[in-house]
C-alpha cells in the first residue's frame, strides 16, 4: 500500500460548499485542492491527476458534466461525484 494521500478536488461555485468539505475531507487525511472557478479547476485537471474530482453540476462557465468529460480524458481511473444543490 502506498503511503501518498488520496488526492481531492472539490470544485463548486459557492464558497461555504468548498471550506465545508475541505475542512472534512481533510480530517480524514484527504489532500484536498478546493476550486470556485470552474476554468481554473479544468486548468489544474490537465496538470494534476487526481483520485476524486466533486463538482457541482451547475456553474457559470464550465458546467459540472464538461469537468467530467476533461476529468476522463485526463484520467479513466479518477471517481468523479457530479452533485447539485
Amino acid at each position: 500500500m502506498s503511503d501518498s494521500k488520496i488526492q481531492i478536488m472539490v470544485l463548486d461555485d459557492e464558497e461555504i460548499v468548498g471550506k465545508r468539505l475541505k475542512t472534512a475531507l481533510e480530517k480524514s487525511a484527504y489532500d484536498v485542492e478546493v476550486f470556485q472557478d470552474s476554468r481554473q479547476a479544468v486548468d489544474r485537471i490537465a496538470e494534476k491527476e487526481f483520485d476524486i474530482v466533486v463538482t457541482d453540476i451547475r456553474m457559470d462557465g464550465i458546467g459540472g458534466m464538461t469537468v467530467l468529460e476533461h476529468v476522463l480524458k485526463k484520467s479513466a481511473r479518477t471517481k468523479v461525484i457530479v452533485s447539485t444543490g
